[in-house]
């Protein structure tokens, strides 16, 4: 075969690639079977490790340590195993489920790395796709709640719907849309354009509120302010901010009134987390101070009356699992990975990293989990920070020799 046909069919990949990802990006927005979902996942995993036949991709994992920041980040839990001991009341993590998980992270990370080579505009296009499905899946969701599941006043906060049917993870990655689109008009660089940046803050805030998102409200609240700062926006900036947030608080006046407003916020209490990290911290006690107690051994925890095995904030789940030093390994390892990405051109995915992690204070559980949406907030943003390849915001990668 020759090599002008070699390259259109490299090239024909690729685009089939793209597709894949941005279909496995729209599907958590749209009424899609978990199982149908991760197929497609799996295929563009697939396609991604088909990318290791192009010397260009071989090259650049072999000189880029982001590869080996990555690798710890997926090998860290399937070690943990080997010093694990379950415990009698708690259900063991499946090993095939971190394998598969593992696996997949790693094919969309050797597609991106493909993608980010080839076409150095891609993680602008990206953010667009990931605002635009962003402001399309909340409406869905919403006007699902509101239609079809009707909420009433004993029950008037935000349950979740279609995709969206986890409404803390559904906040979290609705926040973390409304913040590209604030990094797009503080550096005023398409592709998230005016027309779509004003309803999507909007519609994220009325989300977060309906939702009653306490922890991701305040992640968002607290990261677009120290944007605003980093890029000296000043207070047109901080009144502009205002602004849309006071007509997402009026929507929400409206729709369910100052009561039913008042009920999803204050009602929940601490929503029993000083009791879960109090019983995750005293578990704790019983495993290995530096190596943690491994990923199989996840704690029980009685919380009111439900059971779970949750420690309800990534850190302390990441110190129960892996110990101290499995802790400072991730922290180092998140930490190369923003700044790398960033002196790239990827800013706009650092400070999406700095806000997951900040909204998962109080939320989330260890990294290596199953599809759902957690990982477009978290591991994409990861994923594109390891394999974004431009020198600086708007200059085209070098060409590989």
């Amino acid at each position: 075969m020759s090599m002008p046909t070699l390259r259109a069919n490299f090239d024909s990949a690729l685009q089939l690639f793209l597709v894949s990802l941005l279909a496995l990006l729209v599907s958590f927005a749209l009424l899609i079977e978990e199982h149908q979902r991760n197929w497609l996942l799996y295929l563009t995993a697939l396609l991604g490790f088909g990318f290791l036949t192009q010397r260009q991709v071989r090259s650049q994992l072999r000189s880029n340590r982001t590869s080996l920041a990555l690798g710890i980040l997926l090998l860290l839990p399937l070690l943990s195993i080997l010093w694990s001991t379950p415990g009698a009341a708690a259900e063991p993590v499946e090993l095939k489920d971190l394998i598969l998980a593992a696996i997949c992270i790693a094919g969309v990370y050797l597609g991106l790395t493909a993608l980010n080579l080839r076409q150095p505009a891609f993680s602008g296009r990206l953010q667009l796709v990931f605002a635009a499905t962003a402001l399309f899946g909340l409406w869905l969701a919403l006007g699902h709640w509101w239609f079809w599941l009707r909420p009433t006043a004993e029950r008037p906060r935000f349950e979740g719907g279609f995709a969206f049917y986890n409404a803390v993870h559904a906040s979290i990655f609705a926040f973390a849309a409304g913040l590209l689109a604030i990094h797009d008009r503080l550096n005023s660089r398409q592709p998230v354009t005016l027309w779509l940046s004003v309803p999507l803050l909007v519609s994220v805030s009325l989300f977060g509120l309906l939702a009653g998102a306490r922890a991701a409200m305040a992640a968002f609240v607290i990261t677009a302010l120290a944007m605003l700062v980093r890029k000296g926006a000043g207070r047109w900036g901080v009144l502009a901010g205002g602004a849309l947030l006071t007509a997402a608080v009026g929507a929400t006046l409206l729709l369910i009134g100052p009561e039913q407003l008042k009920n999803i916020w204050l009602s929940r209490g601490l929503s029993y987390r000083l009791e879960i990290w109090d019983q995750v911290l005293t578990q704790f006690g019983a495993c290995p101070f530096l190596l943690g107690c491994g990923i199989d051994a996840p704690p029980s925890i009685v919380a009111g009356l439900e059971t779970g095995d949750r420690a309800h904030s990534m850190p302390l789940a990441t110190f129960y699992y892996y110990g101290v030093l499995g802790l400072l390994i991730t922290a180092a390892a998140l930490g190369y990975l923003a700044l790398r990405g960033a002196e790239k051109g990827g800013t706009a995915w650092a400070w999406l990293l700095g806000y997951a992690l900040l909204a998962n204070m109080t939320s989330g559980d260890h990294v290596l989990e199953r599809a759902t949406l957690f990982w477009p907030y978290f591991w994409l943003p990861v994923l594109m920070l390891a394999t974004i390849n431009r020198a600086s915001p708007g200059t085209p990668a070098r060409a590989q020799p």
